[in-house]
């Protein structure tokens, strides 16, 4: 691949402090389009990128049968990218600009009930060291709404028990403080005395969450244990990790919290992100008024 794309590589690396994960599909997109172009127009290199190439290129996605969201990020990579050699001098002008990309589709986020997730979490029995945890997992993604990749994160330092916070670095290393609930604390402590039993030390930089080697959990294994219990409990298609933190939004919403709030809470860079929840929140109205109205009823 070009020297170009390395230097866009460290660009994200260091300015934008984008994970390893995110600069390799980055890099795997541009890997895929400099075939493509190469294949099919003979270019010896990126930088000769034509408007023309990259709507031949959507084409050829579509055909391949790639989902919108899928088309959607090969471009956002394509943009990035020629944004980046635009600002070092190296092209005049971005060939991805003015070209119509598929609309988004909206997908309203699955979620589980209140009661639902009561369910899982009392199922899940804490009495040895690794249901403690696996409790404590499940009452700090409801508490907080965080991402699987801030908890595997999650040092001691970043709770504070006295104050009832916990601050999380989500992308891009941003910090946010999130209030932490009651049901987490307690399962939080609850998990802590058996790390004590077991002869764990807690220093500030220590990970909150361990394997059962003893060493730092990864967003996989919080991923594993997640999908896991939720197969085991909830016994419901489609539902991941991410619902919990779907139904953390969504129950908040529902209970009269500002859109505003929740987007601080979950992290979010725009607002637009966040107000997919508003619509599950205007379609359980429409269910509560369905079911509640005398009108609506007799209808039924």
């Amino acid at each position: 691949m070009e020297k170009s794309v390395k230097d866009f590589e460290e660009y994200l690396r260091v300015q934008r402090n984008y994970s390893p994960n995110t600069i390799r599909a980055y890099s795997a997109d541009l890997q895929d389009f400099y075939t493509f172009i190469g294949e099919k127009y003979n270019a010896k290199g990126l930088d000769e990128t034509t408007h023309y190439w990259v709507r031949s290129y959507i084409t050829y996605l579509v055909r391949k049968g790639l989902k919108k969201t899928s088309i959607l990020r090969h471009l956002s990579t394509l943009r990035s990218y020629f944004r980046f050699r635009i600002r070092e001098g190296s092209v005049l002008r971005n060939p991805v600009s003015g070209v119509l990309s598929p609309k988004r589709p909206k997908r309203l986020p699955k979620f589980f009930n209140v009661s639902e997730i009561a369910q899982i979490i009392e199922a899940i029995d804490d009495s040895d060291i690794l249901g403690a945890r696996d409790r404590a997992i499940f009452e700090l993604f409801y508490s907080t709404g965080m991402r699987i990749s801030e908890m595997s994160t999650l040092s001691h330092r970043n709770l504070d028990f006295l104050s009832e916070i916990v601050r999380v670095f989500g992308k891009g290393s941003k910090e946010r403080i999130i209030p932490l609930g009651g049901f987490a604390i307690n399962s939080l402590k609850k998990y802590f005395d058996f790390k004590i039993q077991k002869g764990y030390t807690f220093m500030d930089n220590s990970p909150v969450f361990l394997n059962v080697r003893g060493s730092g959990i990864s967003s996989r294994g919080i991923r594993m244990i997640v999908d896991k219990r939720l197969n085991l409990l909830a016994k419901k298609n489609g539902r991941t990790p991410h619902t919990l933190r779907h139904s953390f939004a969504t129950h908040l919403l529902n209970g009269g919290a500002d859109i505003k709030i929740v987007q601080e809470l979950l992290g979010h860079a725009s607002l637009s992100t966040t107000q997919i929840y508003t619509h599950l929140s205007t379609a359980k109205l429409k269910e509560v008024y369905k079911r509640s109205h005398p009108l609506e009823k007799d209808q039924e």
